[in-house]
């Protein structure tokens, strides 16, 4: 027996062949373990590809809610996501986080083929993209709205162009300011006959206001109206045609009576006349050359301007807060004076400091004017004073409308990004100098009801805002 067992241990034939066949069950294994492997890494690199389209594309859209992003962000994940690997069963899911981030995730798992051999079930895949809707640099932005009497009119929907206003820049600024820790900061210069600078900045530099006074004055006359034929009659006021009642043969009479103060109160509302020094109105240049404050009567301006804040209620409020009149104060248009001092908004120099220095890059920061208008140039500039007067001259006009061009083109010379936005702007003349101000096409709009200003302003946002994936 020992004899044998010696013998056996002597002879090696066939050992290889036994050893290969042992070794091969292994490598076989190993290799398919590689392939499913390989399945595995694919499938997930694929569901992770489609969660990434899926959320930059909610992310993108207009989507305010999360049954409205989910809207969004299914078709991507249907159309990316058929891959008979997966296992059956999977789920998605679409969140809305802070406001800002849209997160979709996948849970489910490739269905192994090897690897089943050693009771491997399944390769689970857990994966999640998110994208924000934030921006991604400082940004300073000013809103440049017109708040003329025109802005009284309605659309087909029955709804108040200053309305529509109201609710599109204030879409525009919940999505720019979706968080408090956004680099954004924005200004907003209502502009009509005048801009308002603020009644708190009188004493400011910058700006030279005269004393408010009372003009003392003793009458002795009084006239009044009576009889007459009434008919009605229509007056124009910044485009708008208003029907009222006129006389005509009616009886005037002025008489005597005793003595009686009739004072007349001259004070300053906020009021600001172009500078007149050069071309001084043009730019931004001439920070030692102060603005001229003027005194009336009654109101010649409105709301005044908002300085850039990061307050998201400070420049909600300013917008909610927009007239288009007091009394019987109805004001025109003179857009050269609103967009000058949307770039003065954005200067670093005076009148307002709150703005960073030009970038030529326009990164750090960049820097955004919205022009928004409904109508075209009804008033002249007046050089004497720097006075805005009523005109219907085409020449003076045209003067204007010259002045308007020169400020956009010095406002896009300092790389600011320039987007106008008209509403019914009733002339091609007009529309074509919202186009040729804008930073190029894809930054000027043109709108005909409430319905497309307020897609407008959502296409500014977007196109502001920086729409990126950070996980």
């Amino acid at each position: 027996m020992r004899r044998r067992l010696a013998h056996l241990r002597r002879n090696t034939a066939g050992n290889i062949a036994t050893f290969f066949a042992l070794s091969a069950m292994g490598l076989t294994l190993m290799v398919g373990l590689a392939i499913d492997i390989n399945r595995y890494v694919s499938v997930r690199n694929q569901v992770q590809e489609a969660l990434d389209a899926a959320a930059l594309g909610a992310a993108a859209s207009r989507a305010q809610t999360v049954k409205e992003l989910k809207a969004v962000s299914d078709p991507y994940l249907e159309a990316n996501l058929k891959t008979g690997q997966l296992i059956d069963g999977w789920k998605t899911g679409t969140q809305y986080v802070d406001g800002k981030i849209v997160r979709v995730t996948f849970k489910g798992g490739v269905k192994p083929i090897f690897a089943g051999l050693a009771g491997v079930k399944q390769f689970d895949i857990n994966a999640l993209s998110e994208a924000t809707r934030g921006v991604a640099q400082k940004i300073e932005t000013v809103l440049v709205l017109d708040n003329t009497w025109s802005m009284s009119e309605k659309d087909s929907r029955s709804i108040k162009r200053i309305d529509a206003l109201k609710t599109s820049a204030s879409l525009l600024v919940n999505e720019l300011m979706a968080t408090e820790s956004d680099e954004v900061s924005i200004g907003v210069v209502p502009y009509a006959d005048y801009v308002n600078v603020g009644v708190a900045n009188r004493k400011a530099p910058w700006i030279s206001v005269p004393d408010d006074y009372v003009q003392e004055r003793t009458c002795t006359t009084k006239t009044t109206y009576s009889g007459g034929t009434p008919y009605p009659c229509t007056t124009v006021r910044d485009g708008v045609s208003e029907t009222g009642t006129c006389y005509k043969d009616q009886v005037v009479k002025t008489v005597t009576v005793p003595p009686y103060a009739c004072n007349v109160s001259y004070k300053w509302f906020g009021c600001v006349y172009s500078r007149n020094v050069g071309t001084t109105r043009l730019n931004d240049q001439s920070p030692a050359t102060p603005y001229k404050g003027f005194l009336t009567t009654g109101q010649s301006c409105l709301n005044a301007v908002s300085p850039l804040s990061k307050s998201k209620s400070s420049v909600l409020n300013a917008i909610k807060n927009l007239v288009i009149n007091v009394g019987g104060y109805k004001p025109e248009t003179h857009i050269p004076s609103g967009l000058i001092w949307g770039i003065n908004l954005l200067s670093p120099t005076a009148p307002f400091q709150e703005a960073g220095a030009y970038d030529p890059a326009n990164r750090t920061p960049r820097k955004i004017l919205v022009l928004m208008t409904d109508g075209v140039n009804t008033l002249r500039y007046r050089s004497s004073d720097g006075a805005h007067v009523a005109t219907n001259k085409a020449n003076e006009l045209a003067a204007t409308d010259a002045d308007f061009g020169s400020i956009c083109t010095y406002a896009k010379s300092n790389k600011i990004e320039v987007f106008t936005v008209g509403l019914n702007v009733p002339t091609q003349n007009g529309r074509n100098l919202l186009r040729t101000c804008a930073t190029d096409s894809d930054h000027a709009f043109l709108a005909e009801d409430s319905a497309a200003l307020e897609a407008a302003f959502r296409d500014i946002a977007r196109s502001i805002g920086v729409v990126r994936l950070i996980k």
